[in-house]
């Protein structure tokens, strides 16, 4: 009798086991490999690349690396710091610019997440997370598009 009982519990835990790693796969996938934010400007690099390096100045960012023959701009923002002092946390900026065949340009912006946190056990916990389209990504082709 109780090993019928232990057959039927490991087999419905099994069961629900299998049918929740559907539900809780597409989510996290999403979150770790989220799709990237991209948009055609109809304008040659040579426009694009200064006016994207100069939205990012605008949206208060500091520019870490610009390289046009790459397409390539990353960004750093504003360090906040609590008032305690124990937890940081900075936006990160990563553009990539593609000219396409019909003198457009594909423009990919990816807007990171950074936080240190020192723990109450003295460590240092750091995450970091790509945002979803939102308020910065717009604004910055909002600047890009006054440019050009």
């Amino acid at each position: 009798m109780k090993t019928k009982i232990l057959t039927l519990v490991l087999a419905l835990g099994a069961v629900l086991f299998v049918a929740g790693c559907d539900t809780v796969g597409e989510p996290l996938a999403r979150r770790f490999n989220p799709t990237p934010v991209k948009q055609v400007v109809e304008a040659p690099i040579e426009k694009v690349f200064p006016a994207a390096v100069a939205a990012l100045k605008e949206m208060g960012y500091k520019i870490r690396r610009a390289k046009q023959k790459e397409g390539v701009i990353e960004a750093y923002g504003r360090l906040d710091i609590d008032d305690s002092f124990r937890t940081s946390s900075q936006h990160n900026c990563r553009v990539v610019i593609t000219a396409l065949l019909d003198g457009s340009c594909d423009v990919q912006i990816e807007v990171r997440d950074q936080v240190e946190e020192h723990t109450g056990a003295g460590g240092l916990r750091q995450t970091e997370q790509v945002r979803p389209f939102g308020g910065i990504h717009q604004r910055f082709y909002d600047e890009v598009h006054r440019r050009l």
